[in-house]
């Protein structure tokens, strides 16, 4: 997959398909895991193994849905001037059994999809057929069809991330006394993704080899910095944002 984030397009179906008894946030979660280790500087070869999806993947999966329900899910839900809506889970044993449950779906479906999309260990079917290189009308630029289909499936899929967000959008409005502006969540992403960017320049000259002859690795290492250096960033404003909305809360309601 091109972009690891394009994963999470499967957790919206699967959820309504166990009845929203699943967490959604722990099958997107789950559906990324055997790419995160990248973040961490480490090769993800066995979290792309079914001994990796219950081993590695689930323990940095169920670390995610931590950092998810305690930080970054009531952040997420007050920066958009909605109420925090109560789980679903009768208890936290509840929720936690079925956040492994979640976790681990989400990352069998990362294996399914790049079985059917990368042409090397991963690969379960079709090897002949996803190395032929093709050329690409109009473009004249030759690549072998396992890539072709990396892009077009992770192109594809992001529009549709847009129902991982719609749960927040559609929750209940805050009371007007305890919103925040709405240029707050958007400065918060504005700096992150400064941090990001300016972190990606820091790494670019480490990257000149990629550049000059693996552009595909050059894209997607490049991703990873960009990642690591604006989730570190959304992570420490989580933090302090949760702490200062928890305080706002029981003094406006």
């Amino acid at each position: 997959m091109a972009f690891t984030i394009s994963h999470m397009v499967v957790a919206p179906v699967l959820y309504r398909v166990f009845f929203r008894k699943i967490p959604l946030a722990s099958i997107a979660l789950g559906a990324m895991t055997p790419d995160l280790p990248r973040l961490f500087g480490f090769r993800a070869d066995f979290a792309h193994t079914m001994t990796g999806v219950f081993s590695i993947d689930l323990l940095i999966g169920l670390v995610g849905c931590l950092l998810w329900f305690c930080f970054y899910r009531p952040v997420c839900y007050h920066l958009f001037n909605k109420q925090l809506p109560s789980l679903n889970s009768k208890s936290y044993f509840d929720l936690i059994f079925y956040c492994i449950i979640g976790v681990l779906i989400g990352g069998l479906t990362h294996l399914v999809w790049d079985g059917l999309t990368h042409d090397d260990f991963r690969t379960f079917i079709g090897h002949t057929l996803l190395a032929q290189v093709i050329t690409l009308p109009w473009l004249g630029i030759e690549m072998p069809i396992h890539r072709i289909l990396q892009y077009l499936t992770s192109f594809i899929a992001l529009p549709f991330l847009y129902y991982l967000v719609k749960p927040i959008l559609q929750a209940q409005p805050l009371p007007i006394s305890c919103q925040t502006p709405s240029w707050l969540p958007i400065l918060l992403i504005a700096v992150c993704g400064l941090v990001g960017t300016l972190t990606s320049i820091y790494y670019l000259p480490s990257l000149s080899y990629f550049w000059q002859h693996d552009t595909y690795g050059f894209i997607g290492r490049l991703f990873v910095i960009f990642s690591q250096g604006f989730l570190l960033c959304f992570s420490l404003f989580a933090i302090i944002l949760r702490i200062a909305f928890a305080r706002r809360l029981k003094s406006c309601l």
